[in-house]
């Protein structure tokens, strides 16, 4: 910024100079709004990040009781299929 003085139109400086302070004064100002907006963000990803693992346990727990089920009805399923088994076996022998 080495300039002769002299040689500046002072009037013409100072109204660049004003123009630009104010347009770095916004970038601030939109600066400091996309910082905040940031902050959310990363607020909220925390959030949402939370939410997923909840999620995820909920849906692990929701596995873990359908493999019960399943596994309970296939025993079911296993004895009612061993009793007519020996019923068909029992009719068997006493027709004979």
């Amino acid at each position: 910024m080495q300039m002769d003085l002299e040689s500046v139109d002072v009037e013409t400086f100072v109204f660049k100079a004003d123009k630009c302070l104010e347009k770095i004064k916004n970038k601030c100002n939109k600066l400091e709004v996309q910082s905040e907006k940031l902050q959310e963000v990363t607020e909220e990803a925390k959030s949402v990040q939370q939410i997923i693992d909840n999620d995820g346990d909920l849906c692990d727990q929701a596995m873990e009781c359908y493999m019960d089920l399943k596994h309970f009805k296939d025993k079911i399923n296993s004895k009612r299929e061993q009793k007519k088994k020996r019923l068909m076996f029992t009719k068997m022998k006493s027709s004979q």
